[in-house]
């Protein structure tokens, strides 16, 4: 039997391994599990030492990139955390790594989410659009203020605050609505095309 016909089969038989959960945990289940999670523990290292080499050991080899030293230093001494006694050493690359990433991921969120957003909204305004348009680009800047309102935990709202929080929960909900619709569609369309490779596979479907 060639490897192409068999590995359609495989698929259907680990398809229903994972399915046998809707029943109950069984034995089939955890090892399709087991399988997942091995897989991706080999691929996510396999990618991870092949970055290391094209990245740090490959560099500092053929460029003489002696700089990238110190983050293969303190890349390694991240793995001290494995003896107890010298556990304390891995805190140096990870704090750097953090702090580094904290610092990136701050600037990024507030760029892209806060102040485009905030200035987009307001050049709209500004233009004075048609008035679906307008009446649109208002509502926008309605909820993200009453969002803004409802986020701040220094105190508790009273008085208007108190309706202008209320505002903004109810936005919250306007907004999270299409997402987890669309979530639960994209999970739907997975289904329907595991059901039909299942279907191809046996022969049913073409």
């Amino acid at each position: 039997m060639q490897i192409e016909t068999i590995i359609p089969w495989m698929g259907v038989a680990y398809l229903l391994m994972v399915w046998s959960l809707l029943y109950k945990e069984n034995r089939f289940f955890r090892f399709a599990e087991n399988c997942f999670v091995g897989a991706a523990c080999g691929y996510t290292l396999t990618k991870a030492i092949d970055s290391l080499n094209s990245s740090g050991i490959s560099p500092i080899i053929t460029k003489a990139r002696y700089d990238l030293i110190i983050p293969m230093i303190l890349g390694i001494l991240i793995l001290a955390k494995f003896k107890r006694n010298i556990a304390f050493v891995s805190q140096w690359g990870v704090n750097i790594m953090v702090g580094i990433a904290t610092g990136l991921a701050i600037r990024g969120v507030l760029q892209a989410q806060v102040i485009v957003q905030i200035t987009a909204t307001f050049i709209s305004l500004s233009m004075m659009p048609n008035p679906l348009a307008y009446f649109n680009n208002i509502f926008v800047l309605i909820s993200v203020i009453s969002t803004i309102f409802y986020f701040i935990f220094t105190r508790e709202p009273s008085g208007h605050l108190k309706y202008i929080s209320k505002i903004g929960r109810y936005a919250i909900m306007l907004a999270l609505g299409p997402v987890f619709a669309s979530n639960v569609l994209t999970r739907m369309v997975l289904l329907a095309e595991r059901v039909a490779f299942f279907l191809r596979v046996l022969g049913i479907i073409k």
